[in-house]
Order: C-alpha cells, then sequence, then structure tokens
C-alpha cells in the first residue's frame, strides 16, 4: 500500500503535469500518465512480491499459548 502511494505521488503527479501542461499534450497526455503510472506501479508491486519481504509482515500478532501442564 506505501509503495502504491509513493509511485503515485512521486511518479504519476510530476509526469502528469510534464506530459499534459508543461509539454502540452492536454488530456492525451494526462491519460499517457496514466497508463505509465498503472505500469510503473504494476513493476514495483511486482518485484515487491517476488523479493518475498511481504511474508514477514503481519496484521495480527498471534500467541501460542502455553499448555498449563507443561
Amino acid at each position: 500500500m506505501k509503495s502504491a502511494v509513493l509511485v503515485t505521488w512521486l511518479f504519476s503527479v510530476p509526469l502528469t503535469y510534464l506530459l499534459g501542461i508543461h509539454l502540452s499534450y492536454g488530456l492525451f497526455g494526462f491519460w499517457a500518465a496514466f497508463i505509465i503510472d498503472e505500469w510503473v506501479r504494476g513493476l514495483v508491486l511486482y518485484f515487491r512480491w517476488r523479493s518475498g519481504h511481504w511474508q514477514e509482515k503481519s496484521l495480527v500478532n498471534v500467541q501460542l499459548k502455553q499448555s498449563a501442564n507443561g
């Protein structure tokens, strides 16, 4: 989730400005930036998934209960 938000704000927003406004591509530039953003975000999340780093995270802490007998 954090990586997707970072890619959007650090990559998509400046690229949208660059293509849509600065280079005067208008709506075509906005759509091109949107498509490029989807690809970049997909690649970032894919490589994160391949690294396996996400497996070390957990939403719920599981504690093992020790039996009273042992």
